[in-house]
């Protein structure tokens, strides 16, 4: 039975699997923050703690219980999201308020953070004056089996790529591709043919194609069919040939796939709560975290029917183990 495991500034609530219907929880405190990653095979999970000196801890599981397994630098201000390397050698972090990304070396053992390897810092800015008068690195993900890191840019309207080498160190950052004026990319899925990126300040998705060196639009929808003011874009998660994204505002969960380079809306529903800030998949369901009213929900992925919610205060992101 899988467990979602939601997080919040700080500490870690793991709560009763949602095919049970049930709402039973534990939690334990952490020095967490708005992101967190688990590796089943090292029984191992990081997070970020989202501070102007940011950090990645990592923490093993053990008999029901988290250990520290110590923290490192990640050389910027503020990181939100991490990612591990095939190989499970790396992680990659985003530092968000910096504009800066980095890589860290993890013991092969045990997944410990050891010493940052990599590091690369955007310079600029975009034409919204509150959320881009600077670089905003949102989003920091490996791909080809390891050897590229692709990472989106808020606050430049940008989607980079850097060669990762085998000792975690980014070289020859390129453009890949370059978003409308104010779209403010936040997350990215990379597919087998297709990259996905969601803009936080446009409440849009883009379906890019994969070509050499660059990514080249195919479609473009809004996330929010209701056109709500002030609606955020929040989460990007991809299942089953499904692209689901969250909307902070108009709180829902919409539900996408393409189909020959085109987007097609298939579902939309209310999320259950407030600012849904993250999704994960568990089973046939979706759970979403609150990050505005603090609860934690399981959704019907098939009919949009939520079946339970859990109180998590500042709930940021889940996590499945």
């Amino acid at each position: 039975m899988v467990d979602p495991i939601a997080c919040a500034q700080a500490e870690i609530v793991v709560v009763a699997s949602a095919s049970s219907g049930a709402t039973g929880s534990y939690r334990q405190a952490v020095v967490a923050g708005v992101y967190g990653l688990w590796c089943a095979d090292l029984q191992t999970a990081w997070f970020v703690c989202e501070q102007e000196a940011g950090q990645v801890s990592g923490w093993r599981l053990e008999n029901d219980r988290w250990v520290p397994l110590g923290s490192v630098s990640t050389g910027g201000a503020a990181p939100c999201f991490l990612d591990i390397s095939p190989d499970h050698s790396l992680l990659a972090v985003a530092n968000y308020e910096s504009g800066s990304v980095a890589t860290i070396v993890l013991d092969a053992a045990t997944g410990a953070p050891l010493h940052r390897s990599g590091f690369l810092q955007n310079s600029g800015k975009g034409p919204d004056p509150d959320r881009q008068a600077g670089p905003h690195v949102h989003c920091a993900r490996f791909a080809d089996k390891g050897g590229t890191l692709y990472f989106t840019d808020l606050g430049l309207d940008r989607v980079f790529a850097a060669s990762v080498d085998s000792g975690g160190e980014l070289q020859d950052k390129r453009v890949m591709f370059c978003a409308p004026p104010g779209f403010g990319p936040r997350h990215l899925v990379a597919l087998a043919d297709e990259v996905m990126v969601n803009g936080e300040l446009s409440s849009g998705l883009v379906a890019l194609a994969k070509t050499d060196g660059t990514f080249i639009p195919m479609d473009s929808l809004r996330t929010d069919p209701s056109n709500k003011p002030g609606n955020l874009g929040g989460h990007l998660l991809v299942e089953d040939e499904l692209i689901w994204t969250s909307n902070r505002g108009a709180d829902t969960l919409v539900a996408f796939r393409v189909m020959q380079g085109a987007l097609h809306q298939v579902a939309c529903f209310p999320s259950g709560g407030q600012s849904p800030r993250h999704l994960a998949r568990v089973n046939k369901h979706l759970v979403a975290a609150h990050e505005k009213d603090g609860t934690v929900s399981s959704i019907d992925a098939s009919v949009g029917n939520v079946l339970c919610d859990v109180i998590v205060p500042g709930a940021a992101f889940l996590m499945s183990a």
